[in-house]
């Protein structure tokens, strides 16, 4: 599995942890920059995000981005543990995944267009509208948003704004139903104006382009609007938060 340079490191347990500083001392991560022998302890931190009983769930996020096109490898020695509450871990988890190239989407929404930085080379500009930011319910989240999702088609439908459209090369970047897609129905306002309903509109061909080369955990860094990206907007804010705020969420 290749992911981008964003993506965290997602646990869920199928039950409550209490002791979860005993769980989080038992979890390794490990990386291994391209062309290096040597796995080292990645510079990350585990933070436990709320409890949702029946489950607790801990996300594992580096300071800064994964160095591109290295290997990560988590190990997880949670057999037999003591999870606390009387519940005992059943198994021991080894895996590895992949990072691939860096590719940093700069959505800044006071220039009216996204730029696409790929292994630190700017690539391209796409004239973009974002959502109304007169309008708090329609603006596009400011923050670091985490690419989760491509579709070609998709039915984008709201009850509270009474629409239903077909759009096609949509590429989801938080849990808000914000995404990054083609809209010919804006595209006169697309480079000059900010007029949808929170997604980022492009034209259809330059959606086009920009989607394949969107993966899973690619950042999506959204600036200039007046709503900030939260833990009530999407279930991976972990970008959301300072490095002080992250941390805090340890159980060490």
């Amino acid at each position: 599995m290749t992911v981008g340079v964003a993506a965290p490191i997602v646990v869920n347990f199928n039950t409550l942890v209490t002791d979860k500083a005993a769980v989080e001392r038992q979890l390794q991560v490990l990386v291994r920059p391209n062309g290096s022998q040597t796995w080292s302890p990645a510079a990350g931190s585990w933070a436990w995000l709320p409890d949702n009983a029946p489950n607790s769930t801990v996300h594992f996020r580096t300071r800064e981005y994964w160095p591109a096109y290295s290997e990560v490898r988590v190990i997880m020695p949670l057999a037999h543990l003591d999870w606390g509450g009387g519940v005992t871990g059943e198994q021991d988890f080894d895996w590895k995944f992949s990072i691939g190239r860096s590719q940093v989407v700069i959505a800044d929404a006071r220039t009216h267009a996204i730029a696409i930085f790929r292994d630190g080379a700017h690539v391209a500009t796409y004239p973009a509208s974002y959502g109304l930011d007169s309008d708090p319910r329609r603006v596009t989240r400011t923050g670091i948003n985490i690419v989760t999702e491509k579709l070609q088609t998709i039915d984008m439908k709201s009850k509270v704004f009474h629409y239903s459209d077909i759009e096609h090369w949509a590429v989801r970047f938080n849990d808000d139903g914000q995404f990054i897609h083609a809209n010919p129905a804006t595209l006169a306002e697309q480079g000059h104006s900010n007029v949808s309903h929170g997604c980022i509109n492009l034209s259809t061909e330059n959606a086009k382009a920009y989607y394949p080369t969107a993966i899973y955990g690619d950042p999506v860094d959204v600036r200039g609007t007046s709503v900030l990206l939260d833990d009530t907007r999407t279930q991976l804010y972990d970008w959301a938060l300072s490095w002080k705020q992250w941390t805090a969420l340890s159980a060490l």
